[in-house]
């Protein structure tokens, strides 16, 4: 096994600001390390830098360009290898959440999922209302706050944020269960 270290640079990247720059570090698949010791996504790279392109002649700056660039070892051979900006999340993931949200005994008295409507692609979009239920054949009015995430589809930083934000509200937490049991939030 001999490891080889790569120089990566993505280049004309738009963003004058970047979480690189304050400490993040790129996401690696090994299929060999999956298979080897059961390792699945982790945060990888070396010597990571984010720095303004030097402009062309002429260029305005509502035109300039950024790069990053980071060293990334790659210790086994013939392996296949996956790089992301943060953990994926797909469709199929978001799906198989809902739907387990929605059969599980407790956490679907609570939560209500509803299709909102169609994406251009033809997939379901959902909207999912978490509150106590109403006592009574009565509907109450009832504070809302609404929280959207992953509005383009590689927003996957927002999915994630979401499913952990929705695990709180359904979960057993002592602040979670008085959220279900008070008839608005107070603040």
């Amino acid at each position: 096994m001999t490891v080889v270290c790569y120089r990566f640079s993505i280049v004309n990247l738009s963003k004058a600001e970047s979480l690189y720059s304050v400490g993040m570090r790129p996401l690696m698949y090994s299929t060999k390390d999956a298979q080897l010791n059961q390792v699945g996504w982790k945060r990888c790279g070396e010597n990571i830098t984010y720095f303004r392109n030097d402009s062309q002649n002429g260029e305005d700056e509502a035109n300039i360009s950024f790069t990053l660039s980071f060293n990334l070892d790659f210790p086994y051979d013939n392996d296949l290898v996956f790089l992301a900006h943060c953990y994926p999340y797909t469709y199929s993931d978001l799906q198989d959440y809902l739907i387990r949200l929605q059969n599980h005994p407790v956490k679907s008295m609570y939560s209500k999922l509803r299709l909102l409507c169609r994406s251009l692609a033809g997939n379901n979009v959902y909207y999912l209302t978490v509150t106590a239920p109403s006592l009574g054949d009565v509907p109450r009015k009832k504070k809302a706050i609404v929280i959207t995430a992953r509005v383009h589809p590689g927003e996957t930083p927002s999915s994630w944020m979401m499913k952990g934000f929705m695990d709180f509200l359904t979960g057993d937490s002592d602040q979670a269960k008085v959220r279900h049991l008070t008839p608005s939030i107070k603040s």
